[in-house]
C-alpha cells in the first residue's frame, strides 16, 4: 500500500468510530473508546503501524503527572514528531491538557485543520474543525507521524 493509501485508510477507519461513546480506557467500536484507544484501533484496523499501546492509565493521569505517557507511547511505537507545516491527513495531534500533551486526535484535513477524536465534552467520537472544540482551540500541540 502507498503512503497515501495508508493515510486514507487510517482516516476511513477512524470515521467508522464516529458516534462511539467516550469511555476512558474502553476499546470497543460502537460501545466505547477514549482518545488513545481510538488512535490505536484506527491504525490497527487500517493495517498501519504503529498500533499505539499506551498501557494502563487513570482518566486523570494528565492532571497529576508530568510523565509523558501518551507522547512516549507514540514515539515507542514508531511515531516521530513533525512541524505543523509538515502535517498531513492521517497524522496524529497531541494537545496540551493538564500538565502534558494528553489528548490525541487524527488529522482528517489540513487547510482548515479538521480532526477526528474521542472528545469527552461531546461524549463520543466526533469529527470537526479544531476551532469547534473550545478546550482545544489555541492550545499548544505536537504533531506526530507514523510515516
Amino acid at each position: 500500500m502507498s503512503e497515501q493509501s495508508e493515510r486514507d485508510a487510517v482516516i476511513a477507519a477512524a470515521r467508522t468510530f464516529i458516534g462511539t461513546k467516550y469511555h476512558s480506557n474502553a476499546a470497543i467500536k460502537g460501545v466505547g473508546v477514549d482518545c488513545a484507544t481510538l488512535l490505536a484501533m484506527a491504525f490497527t484496523e487500517a493495517g498501519v503501524r504503529p498500533p499505539i499501546v499506551v498501557g494502563d492509565y487513570s482518566s486523570q493521569w494528565h492532571l497529576h503527572s508530568v510523565d509523558p505517557l501518551y507522547e512516549t507511547a507514540i514515539k515507542d511505537n514508531g511515531g516521530h514528531e513533525l512541524s505543523e507545516a509538515d502535517c498531513k491527513p492521517g497524522d496524529i495531534i497531541l494537545y496540551f491538557q493538564g500538565k502534558q500533551f494528553a489528548h490525541g486526535a487524527i488529522v482528517s484535513e489540513i487547510n482548515l485543520l479538521r480532526i477526528i477524536h474521542a472528545y469527552a465534552p461531546s461524549r463520543c467520537v466526533v469529527e470537526g474543525f479544531e476551532t469547534e472544540f473550545g478546550v482545544l482551540s489555541g492550545k499548544p500541540k505536537k504533531i506526530f507521524s507514523a510515516w
